[in-house]
């Protein structure tokens, strides 16, 4: 961020505090902000949606999720929701489809290409 401000005269920095948005640097945060354990506030900004105390902690294998391309193809179909979802770790190359719930910590171990739809991990 130094070295984009330092391009522009006289721009300056501002500090936001954590709960005024939702930082997105990886695949990992974009399923969580998509997913119903956000919201979206009435003057237009996320928060966790009600009875979600923090985001859950999602790590996918990068293999697979590392792109938005690669990221939205397996999630074409539905994102699953995560609003009781404490933790999600898919390793290998799995779709989701529609109707699919994490519940408290999940990992998913993809032996060949899946595809997973109206169920309940837990």
């Amino acid at each position: 961020m130094g070295a984009a401000i330092s391009i522009f005269s006289g721009s300056k920095a501002m500090v936001v505090q954590r709960d005024r948005f939702a930082p997105v640097k990886k695949t990992n945060d974009l399923l969580a902000i998509r997913s119903d354990a956000y919201e979206l506030a009435d003057d237009y900004h996320l928060k966790l949606a009600p009875g979600v105390d923090d985001a859950p902690l999602i790590k996918l294998d990068e293999r697979y999720y590392k792109q938005v391309d690669d990221f939205e193809k397996r999630l074409g179909e539905a994102v699953p929701s995560l609003k009781n979802c404490t933790r999600l770790e898919v390793e290998g190359d799995l779709y989701f489809g529609k109707n699919v719930e994490i519940v408290g910590s999940v990992k998913y171990q993809a032996q060949q290409t899946e595809k997973i739809a109206d169920c309940v991990l837990k």
